[in-house]
């Protein structure tokens, strides 16, 4: 009789779910971050350079501004390729210890200086391969977000059910998946 009343007294699994610490992203999805990163870096770097070979004054800074911002995303994300720099390992550090927010923000707000120097397809698509690692990034903060988000309102849900249920001698013990109990 004493395992059905600690097992009367636990708590619904949903707020067991909402009582639950946050996770980061999982390691799938950080890992496709990282890839996504680099290629978009590779990118930039191939179409700056692209870019930079022009006439125009302007289209070839902005060439080398999206090299250097390519090179920079490799160095961010991706330390390994960059292992021939004594910096490498304290820019890897430094990266690690930003959260999402703030690397999506870099990632999305930098690409933009190039389109007011030139304006031609190479830019767009190197810029905008960069701003996918910004959103991309943005989706792992909001996603982590949506989640407490999610089993905050669950929570509440649940705890507004258990006021409307009668309590006394009508109410039926349920076990932790809200099914009627077996023992009466």
């Amino acid at each position: 009789m004493s395992d059905f009343k600690t097992f009367e007294n636990e708590q619904p699994p949903m707020q067991r779910q909402a009582q639950a610490p946050q996770q980061e992203a999982g390691f799938c999805f950080r890992l496709f971050v990282r890839i996504v990163a680099v290629i978009t870096g590779l990118m930039g770097i191939v179409l700056g350079l692209v870019s930079a070979i022009s006439i125009h004054g302007l289209c070839i800074v902005a060439g080398i501004y999206i090299m250097l911002l390519g090179f920079l995303v490799i160095l961010l994300e991706a330390p390994f390729c960059c292992q021939f720099l004594e910096i490498t390992d304290a820019v890897s550090k430094w990266s690690e210890r930003r959260p999402a927010w703030q690397k999506a923000i870099f990632y999305l707000i930098l690409p933009i200086v190039p389109f007011f120097f030139c304006h031609g397809v190479s830019q767009i698509f190197a810029c905008l391969g960069i701003m996918v690692t910004g959103v991309l990034y943005g989706l792992v903060f909001i996603g982590k977000k949506g989640d407490a988000v999610k089993s905050a309102h669950l929570a509440q849900q649940q705890q507004q059910q258990m006021q409307q249920t009668p309590s006394g001698a009508d109410a039926q013990p349920q076990d932790p998946f809200g099914k009627s109990a077996l023992i009466p």
